[in-house]
């Protein structure tokens, strides 16, 4: 039973299911979490409003009910739930009110106990990608002024949209127009993290990075959610059962060496026929108990492992010369080897923002920053970048490399 619940949810804690709501063509399943799968006459239109809080290290503070009702009537229909932090340095309310007519209005107030620091409080949007890929999306701005975009139709690395008072798009014929109040949102593409869905959020200021909120603060959003139209098939996309093929292309053509990224203990038999050319990138963790046999064999295409070692020196080195011996012993020998010291894993992004808010040359800090590019390795799959000359001293002591106190750096 555990492991089933593990490998669809991935945790070991059930999902609880939600209320299944219908007032007339509006439809939504409503849990702890918020409205989830709303849509209007048959046509999903938001696939869920939440309000998870982020800890310091991005981690989902838990929450335990305090109260929780619903209230149902002709057409109309409330839920109200009560909550606090697990560790009480906040507490919450939320509030959803729904009508057949197509409104639906989620008020969260979270009120902070003890002072805390936080990476994110607040309502978060998910709009689905089909039937929105691509397709108009009208942003209004917190001075009053639209823009006219489009919903990305590929992965887009960057905000698709910001400074977001309010929104409007449509999916076959059926309408949905968003409001908030309380804080300015922005967007983000949930594909760069396989998410099929845009993800709409609260900015903060220090994004990456956490920010400190003190007690006596409250944090205060509205969102209203207003559906119209009726569901036409025009524009609607048609299914057909998935199919991957690969294809030599007629001419050369400049484009990224693909490669599937795998566990040291894969089974290579799990590999589809298509795909068993393609390099290999394997992560393994010194730090912990491994298997390398799983590589053995001629037959493999290229190998590249990316290793997370120890940050003590003198055991990174004996990690490295076990590995080179049992990899030795097997006759594998791996094409690159990317060693990635545990306290990398923790700092990339927030170094990273601090050589983005760098102005006129000077980081965030106060200190000069450059960023730059450096050559290409092996056959171009890789490239390195390095953030230089960033002043630790100015720094949270958790993101700073532990062997060098002077002079951080890290690549990507």
């Amino acid at each position: 039973m555990f492991d089933d619940i593990e490998n669809i949810f991935g945790t070991r804690e059930a999902a609880v299911a939600g209320e299944a709501v219908t007032l007339g063509p509006l439809t939504f399943h409503i849990g702890e979490s918020g409205p989830r799968s709303i849509a209007w006459a048959g046509v999903e239109l938001v696939r869920a409003v939440d309000f998870p809080i982020r800890d310091d290290e991005w981690r989902t503070v838990p929450t335990r009910t305090l109260e929780a009702a619903a209230i149902g009537g002709e057409g109309e229909y409330q839920y109200r739930r009560t909550f606090a932090s697990k560790d009480g340095s906040i507490e919450g309310r939320f509030v959803l009110e729904a009508s057949a007519t197509g409104r639906v209005r989620s008020r969260l107030e979270l009120t902070i106990m003890k002072d805390v620091r936080l990476c994110r409080a607040g309502f978060t949007i998910l709009h689905p990608i089909a039937g929105l890929a691509g397709e108009p999306l009208t942003i209004r701005q917190h001075d009053g002024s639209r823009t006219e975009t489009r919903f990305p139709l590929m992965i887009q690395p960057s905000q698709p949209a910001t400074d977001i008072v309010g929104m409007h798009y449509a999916i076959q014929g059926c309408e949905a127009d968003i409001t908030m109040d309380g804080d300015v949102f922005e967007m983000e593409d949930q594909r760069n993290w396989s998410d099929a869905s845009y993800k709409t959020y609260g900015k903060t200021e220090s994004f990456p990075l956490a920010y400190d909120v003190r007690a006596g603060e409250r944090i205060d959003q509205t969102l209203t959610l207003d559906f119209r139209g009726a569901h036409s098939s025009a524009g609607a996309a048609t299914r057909s059962p998935l199919q991957l093929t690969l294809e030599s292309l007629p001419q050369a053509e400049d484009f990224p060496e693909l490669a599937i990224a795998m566990d040291e203990d894969w089974d290579e038999s799990a590999v589809p026929s298509p795909l068993d050319n393609l390099r290999r990138l394997v992560r393994i963790d010194l730090r912990e108990d491994y298997q390398v046999e799983g590589l053995r064999g001629t037959s493999l295409p290229p190998i590249d492992l990316e290793l997370i070692v120890a940050d003590d020196r003198e055991e990174l080195a004996n990690e490295l010369q076990t590995l080179r011996q049992r990899l030795d012993a097997i006759s594998v020998h791996p094409a690159h080897v990317m060693a990635l010291p545990a306290a990398y894993l923790k700092s990339l992004s927030a170094w990273w923002h601090v050589a983005r808010r760098r102005e006129s040359g000077r980081d965030h800090f106060g200190s000069t920053a450059r960023l730059s590019r450096s050559a290409d390795r092996g056959r171009g799959a890789y490239k390195f970048y390095r953030v230089q000359s960033l002043p630790s001293r100015s720094v949270d002591r958790r993101l700073r490399h532990p062997w060098d106190d002077r002079n951080c750096s890290c690549r990507r």
